[in-house]
């Protein structure tokens, strides 16, 4: 098995051999001395059969090695930095092209009197 990285300025075709998503809220993170284990769930659900009542489902599980570890953690890292960025930039945005409230003065008639 070839560990070293891709050359970046080759082009990669991605295949998706698997196209179901499985959606995870939850995860735990078991560190070992070669690879990391990361265990997904859905989320806690009710358990009749456990003392605690809940129990955390994993649907998935991923074992990689430390250098994969760091490689994930850097492009995570990227990805909540540009989003973050993005959320601030449209914030910003938002703010320059919102149109204040004015109060628009309201008009008095002088009162009538019945004496004439």
């Amino acid at each position: 098995m070839n560990t070293k990285t891709p050359n970046p300025s080759k082009d990669i075709a991605v295949r998706y051999d698997k196209s179901e998503i499985t959606y995870a809220t939850q995860f735990l993170a078991s560190p070992g001395t070669e690879e990391l284990m990361l265990d997904f769930s859905s989320g806690l659900i009710k358990d009749s059969g456990n003392a605690q009542g809940q129990s955390l489902p994993i649907h998935t599980r991923l074992a990689m090695p430390w250098t994969t570890v760091e490689r994930l953690a850097q492009v995570l890292n990227q990805v909540v930095s540009k989003r973050k960025h993005l959320i601030d930039q449209n914030q910003n945005q938002t703010a320059k092209t919102h149109v204040p409230v004015v109060a628009i003065p309201t008009a008095s008639l002088p009162k009538l009197s019945s004496e004439q």
